[in-house]
């Protein structure tokens, strides 16, 4: 009698501990590839996300150089092989499950999870903080990538017909063992009974998963860099013209009432060479998508040097007046608000900008003293307003332009004593040019310029009687390196 009932236990357990096993669902290894992260100087914050994921049992981190090569095989060069369309062309053959597609903007890191056909898994906004991201986050994001993976299937429960019944129970089983045998076995056939139909116990429903909702796919941020500096050559040819008694200096060639009067002729014939240091810095950047984030600050000194060889006319012609050298300077200070836009949708990483800029740029070209006589020095210090625009073709090209309108761009009151008594002035400034990407932080800029002022003179200065006109031209060639954070 006991023997029976103990062999009845330990085969209703043996089944039920049976049922555990194989319904139990093993964790499968999962494979990910973290490439390059677009913004991440140095590789840092790759370099640590990799760090992390290594760390998570069950998973396992595929070489960043293994998938290089095989993009690069595929003809995804660069940029391109951190595309959902390069981790599709190479998931397979490299065993990848999932990729780790992200770029740092600001104090935050943008991480787009897609799967070996390059579909969306996942999108994650993860904070920076002193250039890392926390391994909670990490871990976080891991837990979220394996349940797009590999959600659990739900375990539908068993049909037990509502006719069906089972033998009724002998008195040497207890109700305990009977029900567990009841979950362990598959559902008997229906059978009548010669006593009362006994109700049937059915398999108890494994709970469904409960599943994250998917996380909204936020808009890619477009705006400025925080800080842009440009070390830039530059290229410059200056010419200056001044005629007595004339609306224009096509009409210099028309004899002085004087002898005292004259006309200047100046222009190099090759360009002298300089240097010019530029600074745009964007402090609200930092704040997000702020609307403010447009407000920033622009800066530039540059400076060159020429030999100035000059001539002017007088009653008895043309005379030679000498070489001496020039030193020419260039200072702005500008306030700017720049209006970014995605130049192909909402998912570009490709910002253009219009915007509009006002403050304050100084000219100075200045001569050796025993030269001034013949050739006065030039000191202008404008206010100015313009627009800028920026047009993005590609990662490594841009299209720039910027044009500015100079209020009140006087000489100084020692060449406004020379020519005359009162004196009218205008100019202008543009610029036209590309810039582009290169790798990072790391891009390139070549601008063409052109700086121009018209002075008209009237009354009776030092050296005319009746005032004149004199025209003002810079133009040249900026060229040099980028590095925006």
């Amino acid at each position: 009698m006991w023997t029976d009932r103990a062999t009845r236990q330990v085969k209703t357990w043996a089944a039920a501990f049976a049922l555990v096993v194989l319904t139990a669902s093993p964790a499968l290894a999962q494979s990910v590839v973290v490439p390059d992260v677009s913004g991440d100087a140095r590789g840092r914050v790759r370099a640590q996300l990799e760090r992390e994921l290594r760390k998570e049992e069950g998973l396992t981190v595929v070489p960043r150089a293994r998938f290089e090569r095989a993009t690069a095989k595929r003809g995804f060069k660069a940029g391109r092989a951190r595309t959902p369309e390069a981790v599709a062309a190479v998931a397979r053959g490299l065993g990848v499950d999932a990729a780790l597609l992200g770029r740092v903007r600001g104090t935050e890191l943008e991480l787009r999870a897609v799967d070996a056909a390059g579909e969306q898994l996942l999108v994650r906004r993860l904070p920076l903080r002193r250039g890392r991201v926390s391994g909670e986050d990490v871990a976080r994001l891991v837990g979220a990538l394996g349940v797009a993976l590999s959600p659990p299937p739900s375990t539908p429960a068993q049909t037990v017909p509502a006719s069906a019944t089972v033998p009724a129970r002998t008195p040497a089983v207890s109700p305990v063992a009977e029900a567990s045998f009841a979950v362990a076995r598959a559902p008997a056939r229906p059978a009548k009974a010669e006593g009362p139909e006994t109700p049937v116990v059915q398999a108890p429903q494994a709970p469904k998963p409960t599943e994250a909702p998917p996380a909204p796919t936020p808009r890619a941020r477009i705006g400025p860099r925080t800080l842009t500096f440009v070390l830039a050559g530059t290229s410059t040819w200056r010419s200056y013209c001044a005629a007595p008694g004339v609306a224009s200096c096509a009409e210099s060639t028309a004899p002085a009432q004087t002898s005292q009067e004259r006309s200047i002729e100046f222009s190099t014939s090759v360009p002298y060479t300089g240097g010019t240091a530029q600074l745009e810095l964007f402090p609200l950047a930092l704040l997000g998508d702020s609307p403010l984030k447009g407000l920033g600050l622009l800066a530039e000194f540059g400076f060159g040097a020429s030999a100035v060889t000059i001539t002017y006319q007088t009653d008895g012609g043309e005379v030679n007046g000498g070489v001496t050298l020039g030193a020419d300077r260039r200072l702005s200070v500008m306030g700017t608000w720049r209006q970014y836009f995605a130049f192909r949708g909402p998912q570009a990483t490709l910002p253009g900008f219009v915007g509009a800029r006002a403050g304050y740029l100084s000219r100075h070209f200045l001569v050796a003293r025993e030269a001034r006589a013949q050739l006065p020095s030039s000191k202008r210090g404008p206010l100015a307003a313009g627009l800028d625009v920026s047009l993005p073709l590609a990662r490594l090209l841009r299209l720039e332009a910027s044009g500015m309108y100079l209020l009140l761009p006087q000489p100084d009151v020692e060449t406004l004593q020379r020519y005359g008594e009162r004196v009218r002035s205008r100019g202008f400034a543009l610029e036209l040019g590309i810039a582009g990407d290169i790798s990072g932080p790391l891009g390139y800029q070549l601008r063409f310029r052109m700086l121009s002022f018209h002075d008209r003179y009237s009354g009776a200065g030092d050296e005319w009687l009746t005032g004149g006109v004199a025209d003002e031209v810079y133009s040249g060639l900026n060229w040099g390196l980028t590095l925006a954070f």
